[in-house]
């Protein structure tokens, strides 16, 4: 009995053993699995985080004016029926962007886009469909101009006191647009391309000190020696077909974003708030999105973002992107924006004591002090790449020929810093990718 329980004891302990080697072993494994998986993570090992699947006929990348509006046209006239739309900042519209102080909680304040001009059809035609009133912003009229610590009160003046020298030469008595006309009397788009730096340009038809005058005049804190000459040139043309009649919704520009979201959503479009793209690559016949939470697969893939919030993307789409020189020749730029609240209406005195029934919005510029804000504003072509913005609006309707990838905004319009243009890119996609002439009843 006792040699029977030393053999049972004996083999008790051996499969104990065998056990712990066993796990042992088990827990080793994991263990490196653990670290491979460490390994394909970031630099920091972190783990990448397991995404959701999905799939979508389309992806927009950005719930801007011209990302939603895309989504909504696609699914509205039945030209798709699977549209997924991608915004990672907390609100819809992008520079459409209205804020109320807690001073004048009834009065919003455009701090990016803030009018629409009468000959702005695409967008006079969104306000119509969509219900969205319209006011006339009224006559501009300017009351403080501002440089080299001199204060005045008409251009006229501020060319007296700052820029006295002005005063014995041509432009004397001519007005900012007499200026501005001058200088860009008999040019054209190969001269342009000889003088590729717009300050140089200024400075070389107006001299040193009307090129001065003309930029304190702004008070636009923009570095000149990017700004493309040409890309002025062709503003300067598309300007011409302006009424300078604005318009403005009575709770401000995201009105328009509001709107079109409410119709994509009642529609059936897919939106995600808060979820960045973070790659964008070819997966067999269409196209993989990465962001924060999700990976979708698409069939077709819209890009509605500016090059700025696009140069953190990465995947073979977006490098290819970026290695363009179209894209290289697009940078964006800021603006500061000053919002005075005062404490009674002093206008409606103004506007009596003028004897106009016509609203006044005062305009307050300075050219040595900045005030309030920065935001950002619309693109502009880079000095030096000799790219028409009319050449990177052809381009972004399809940057890829044959493959199913659009690009729209207004960074990428010969209309920038404006929703009508945004919307002009739009239309040249939907007439480019699906054959939809006019999207607008």
């Amino acid at each position: 009995m006792s040699r029977a329980k030393a053999c049972v004891a004996i083999l008790l302990f051996v499969s104990l053993l065998i056990a712990v080697v066993v796990l042992a072993a088990l827990l080793v494994h994991e263990r490196g699995k653990e670290n491979t998986a460490q390994a394909a993570g970031d630099s920091g090992g972190t783990q990448v985080p397991r995404l959701k699947q999905m799939a979508c006929d389309v992806v927009v990348v950005g719930g801007g004016i011209s990302g939603l509006y895309m989504a909504e046209t696609l699914l509205r006239l039945k030209k798709e029926r699977n549209v997924c739309l991608f915004e990672k900042d907390s609100r819809f519209g992008g520079r459409n962007y209205d804020h109320r102080f807690k001073q004048a909680p009834n009065i919003s304040t455009s701090l990016g886009a803030w009018r629409v001009d009468k000959m702005h059809k695409r967008m006079m035609d969104l306000a119509k469909r969509l219900t969205v009133p319209l006011k006339p912003m009224g006559k501009f009229k300017d009351v403080f101009i501002q440089a080299r610590g001199i204060f005045a009160s008409t251009f006229q003046s501020l060319k007296e006191k700052a820029f006295p020298t002005l005063m014995s030469g041509p432009f004397s008595n001519m007005t900012e647009s007499e200026m501005y006309g001058f200088a860009w009397r008999n040019m054209t788009k190969e001269k342009a391309l000889e003088i590729p730096f717009y300050r140089d340009f200024l400075c070389q038809r107006l001299g040193s000190e009307g090129c001065e005058l003309l930029s304190a005049r702004y008070a636009i804190k923009r570095d000149f020696y990017e700004e493309s000459t040409l890309c002025r040139l062709e503003k300067r043309q598309v300007f011409k077909y302006f009424s300078y009649e604005y318009y403005r919704p009575l709770g401000g520009m995201s009105d328009f974003p509001t709107a079109v979201k409410k119709s994509a959503l009642r529609l059936g479009v897919k939106v995600f708030l808060k979820e960045k793209v973070n790659v964008l690559e070819r997966k067999g016949k269409g196209f993989a999105i990465h962001t924060d939470h999700f990976s979708a697969l698409a069939k077709k893939l819209i890009i509605a973002i500016p090059s700025g919030a696009f140069e953190a993307i990465m995947g073979d789409i977006a490098a290819e992107v970026k290695e363009n020189v179209m894209f290289e020749s697009n940078i964006g730029k800021n603006v500061f924006k000053a919002v005075a609240i005062y404490g009674y209406p002093w206008w409606e005195n103004f506007t009596s004591s003028q004897n106009s029934s016509e609203p006044i919005v005062e305009r307050l510029w300075s050219a040595s002090t900045c005030l309030v804000g920065l935001m950002p504003y619309g693109q502009q072509t880079k000095a030096g790449s000799n790219v028409s913005r009319h050449d990177l609006e052809k381009w972004a309707k399809r940057p890829f020929p044959g493959e199913e990838v659009y690009m729209v905004g207004e960074a990428y319009s010969s209309l920038p810093e404006w929703n009508e243009g945004a919307l002009l890119t739009a239309y040249n996609a939907l007439k480019e990718g699906w054959e939809i002439s006019n999207p607008e009843p």
